[in-house]
């Protein structure tokens, strides 16, 4: 009876999560504060994080960029991959980069197969 109980307590959690976080997986691999010099100017602050965006097979998934973000596809197996960012839709294949710029919204669209995108991103 407690098996069934604990059961049921799960599903209804993962019911209660948006759609995006059900089909996808983010794994920290690097987060840092950071200082840049410049020649005109003092240290200027900088946020690092990269990490691994794993969006599930047959799912669209959306991840909007605080700072800049550069993307490498990783995975899909062949399986089309697709990507919006700004409105503009492109497929991408295996091992491509790509850049988002600040602010905007990057949008996923999985085939048949799960993906992993790495993300850098840069935030002043």
């Amino acid at each position: 009876m407690q098996e069934l109980l604990l059961t049921l307590a799960i599903h209804a959690l993962a019911l209660q999560q948006p759609e995006g976080l059900r089909t996808t997986e983010t794994r920290v691999r690097f987060e840092q504060s950071l200082s840049m010099r410049t020649p005109e100017a003092a240290a200027q602050p900088l946020r690092v994080s990269l990490r691994d965006w794993v969006v599930r097979d047959h799912q669209r998934a959306s991840l909007t960029a605080g700072g800049m973000l550069i993307v490498q596809v990783r995975g899909g197996g062949g399986a089309p991959v697709f990507t919006s960012v700004n409105g503009v839709r492109t497929e991408r294949k295996d091992d491509e980069f790509f850049v988002v710029p600040p602010g905007a919204t990057l949008l996923v669209e999985t085939g048949n197969d799960t993906c992993v995108f790495t993300v850098l991103e840069v935030q002043r």
